[in-house]
């Protein structure tokens, strides 16, 4: 019994060690398909540079072809690359391809084996900046200020950071202020504050001296602070053949015409009218009275008035 369990397990042993034996071939040969992808390439370009991705396979012979993918923004790049000797491809994008700032994804797939590569591409040098204020008007004398926003982006439209920019300011009277900003995401804010009297006050956006944005803000005169009242004569006749134009002049603390659209009211005798101002000036033109006397005029606006007397003469006027 012993003779035939020794004699049995010998044939076991011998059937253990050809089954390792036959196995080894097997193992071997999938060590030898094991596939690696290696990609090569700038990892930092400026939007719009020419790009290459190398590819280099282990494991993989010439004529073999690879799926290469990139994701550039809301574009997707798909090619099928043919490995030649080395079991090496190339992967090239001309100047003007590769144009959206960020970091982009390259994806490659043999079928067995993955890879990835990750390319940043920088904004170029401003090309463009777009200005614009909150407000287009501003009251004059350095009394009120507005935000001025500054978007700056390259040839490809890709918003530029740190982009040194400088902000002058010129008044109607010829008075510069400047100012200086830089951008964070392409944008930049800055604070402009009126300059001088009423008038148009000229913005100038600059990076350099060849990406250079104009714009204007139109500074207005101050609260009215005086009224006058001027009639078109001093004297007229009864003969009820002439008119009488009254005309208010409205200024600011400075002596400016106040903002248009200043409210006027004129009174006489038991009438009235309203007229508006352009200009700081109002007027209404009424038929003169055709009886001999002094009249009243009178002109208001808000807390200010002014006034007026005209002679009615049969006779003669000296005026």
């Amino acid at each position: 019994m012993i003779a035939w369990i020794r004699e049995h397990a010998l044939w076991f042993l011998y059937g253990l060690a050809l089954l390792v034996l036959v196995s080894l071939p097997s193992a071997y040969s999938l060590a030898q398909d094991v596939v690696t992808l290696v990609l090569t390439g700038e990892e930092e370009i400026t939007a719009g540079d020419a790009w290459s991705l190398t590819v280099q396979s282990e494991g993989l012979e010439a004529g073999e072809t690879v799926t290469v993918t990139m994701v550039h923004g809301v574009t997707i790049y798909s090619e099928e690359l043919v490995l030649g000797s080395g079991g090496v491809a190339l992967w090239d994008f001309p100047e003007d391809v590769l144009t959206q700032a960020g970091s982009t994804q390259v994806l490659i797939d043999s079928g067995t084996a993955t890879g990835s590569f990750s390319l940043t591409i920088n904004p170029d040098d401003p090309e463009t900046i777009q200005a614009f204020t909150t407000s287009n008007s501003l009251r004059a004398y350095g009394e009120t200020s507005t935000a001025l926003l500054s978007l700056v982006s390259d040839a490809y439209g890709n918003p530029v950071d740190n982009a040194a920019l400088v902000i002058r300011s010129t008044s109607p009277q010829g008075e510069t202020d400047v100012g200086f900003g830089s951008t964070q995401n392409g944008l930049a804010v800055n604070t402009v504050t009126s300059i001088g009297n009423p008038g148009i006050l000229r913005l100038q956006v600059a990076h350099g001296s060849e990406v250079v944005t104009p714009l204007t803000i139109v500074q207005l005169a101050g609260d009215a602070d005086a009224i006058a009242l001027d009639l078109s004569s001093q004297c007229l006749l009864s003969d009820g053949l002439d008119n009488l134009t009254m005309t208010a002049r409205v200024v600011d603390s400075a002596g400016f015409p106040v903002t248009d659209g200043q409210v006027v009211f004129f009174r006489w005798g038991s009438g009235g009218a309203t007229a508006i101002t352009v200009d700081g000036m109002a007027s209404v033109t009424i038929p003169a009275p055709r009886i001999v006397g002094d009249y009243d005029y009178s002109v208001t606006s808000g807390t200010l008035t002014a006034s007026e007397t005209i002679t009615i003469t049969d006779g003669r006027c000296d005026n």
